[in-house]
């Protein structure tokens, strides 16, 4: 069995306004390029204001509602869930279609079929056999302007390393789970 590729908690407050994130409340989570290294920066939804040329991926997702306020800190963001995301937004679908690739290849994703689309495009059918979901994505490879940002986008979130909780800027009042936007 392969291990989840890790991406780790969100911030507890938005990165732009500095505001607490409410739990329930959808947000914006983004993989940033600052250098070599890969920082993860979460909005929201007010603040968002669309991605900067350092961002490398970002996706739609939901602060958990601990039951009692209290509870056991999710789990961080797999790769499965990144992919999830990205496929509720139509402005990274070459990102989405690749990485739907490369699931599909780990055999975290199951090959179900291809069909046409509007427009006569190609869509591959794919299923999650663990949790019954079925993704529809279409078949966009990225133009030759993309091709090394998703490919950086990619590698970085092969790669990625999680801090230990008490070595992380995050306060732990607030994780994100990534969720499939509806």
């Amino acid at each position: 069995m392969l291990e989840p590729i890790e991406v780790g908690p969100c911030s507890s407050k938005c990165a732009a306004t500095g505001r607490p994130f409410r739990q329930g409340e959808r947000v914006i989570s983004t993989l940033v390029r600052n250098g070599a290294e890969l920082r993860r920066l979460d909005f929201s939804e007010e603040a968002w204001q669309g991605p900067t040329s350092n961002v490398v991926a970002w996706w739609r997702t939901t602060v958990p509602v601990k039951p009692g306020g209290q509870g056991a800190r999710p789990k961080p963001t797999t790769l499965l869930e990144v992919f999830e995301g990205l496929i509720s937004t139509d402005a990274q679908q070459d990102l989405a279609y690749i990485l739907g690739l490369l699931l599909l290849r780990r055999r975290v994703l199951k090959f179900e079929g291809e069909r046409t689309g509007p427009g006569g495009s190609r869509r591959l059918v794919l299923s999650h056999p663990k949790s019954g979901k079925i993704f529809e994505i279409p078949v966009v490879s990225p133009a030759a302007d993309r091709q090394q940002t998703v490919e950086d986008a990619v590698r970085s979130l092969l790669r990625l390393r999680v801090e230990p909780p008490e070595q992380a800027e995050d306060t732990g009042a607030a994780d994100c789970q990534g969720k499939s936007a509806p």
